[in-house]
């Protein structure tokens, strides 16, 4: 755990205050925005906190921008292509092959899941 919190900690302080380096390769430019949440511990209240921060974020920032937030073409696209998947998935087989539904990469996926 410290170990993660460390790194976590690390990689807020390089966003924040970045490195000056000969080798371009080894420059990272700081001054960049980003948000770090610490939570007391990690549970239902609060994971439904964070839940609710990022929705209403999301619902903000699309009233501000004028667009609806919740009305994506990819969301229904995604809901589209998980009709045939949840099949697959509550056939409980593991011998699932790509066809016109499911390519060959979420077929694996699916047997490794059914396995």
């Amino acid at each position: 755990h410290r170990i993660l919190l460390s790194n976590c900690l690390a990689q807020a302080q390089a966003l924040a205050n970045g490195k000056d380096d000969s080798n371009p390769n080894n420059v990272y430019p700081g001054k960049r925005p980003s948000n770090l949440l610490l939570l007391p511990k990690l549970n239902a209240f609060y994971l439904g906190a964070l839940l609710a921060l990022y929705e209403h974020r999301t619902a903000s920032l699309g009233a501000l921008w004028n667009i609806n937030s919740f009305d994506q073409p990819g969301v229904e696209y995604g809901k589209v292509l998980a009709k045939p998947i949840e099949k697959a998935l509550a056939s409980h087989q593991n011998n699932i092959q790509a066809n016109v539904d499911i390519d060959s990469v979420t077929a694996a996926r699916i047997n490794l899941l059914n396995s």
